[in-house]
């Protein structure tokens, strides 16, 4: 799986493609999807951004410093 672009087209082999309906085609021949990529990646909030897809549930608080965030916020620490 090829994962999508955040802040700039996906390039292989020093080309940029684009998907099109079902089809992967060269950015190159779409300057205004070209454009409209551009412009999306430049008005992206980083701080609303996925930081990163496909984890399991169970994984989630692994993955979080959730104890510091709850001591930075005077949250009391949930049970684990």
């Amino acid at each position: 799986m090829i994962p999508h672009a955040l802040n700039q087209p996906v390039r292989f082999n020093y080309e940029t493609y684009i998907r099109v309906g079902s089809h992967t085609r060269d950015l190159k021949h779409f300057p205004e999807k070209e454009r409209i990529l551009w412009h999306m990646s430049e008005s992206r909030i980083f701080e609303k951004a996925t930081a990163i897809e496909y984890v399991q549930d169970q994984d989630v608080m692994k993955l979080l410093d959730y104890k510091f965030y709850f001591n930075q916020e005077k949250i009391p620490a949930l049970p684990m």
